[in-house]
């Protein structure tokens, strides 16, 4: 079994807002799972320019650093 892939969700001050997984991120934010990595991917992108919360997958944020 492979270990699941955690997002993680920041305000637009960069603030965790929370950190779990995909189908834990879009229970919370009242949305379905490949909402939540559609926006991860185009954050990811650049594509949205001012969003009030910012997904990202953390393995994603591991590599940038």
């Amino acid at each position: 079994m492979r270990p699941a892939k955690l997002y993680i969700a920041y305000t637009q001050d960069d603030e965790v807002v929370a950190i779990g997984t995909v189908e834990q991120l879009a229970r919370w934010f009242d949305t379905t799972p490949n909402n939540i990595r559609s926006l991860a991917t185009h954050f990811k992108k650049g594509d949205i320019k001012e969003p009030r919360v910012k997904f990202y997958r953390v393995e994603d944020l591991e590599e940038v650093e």
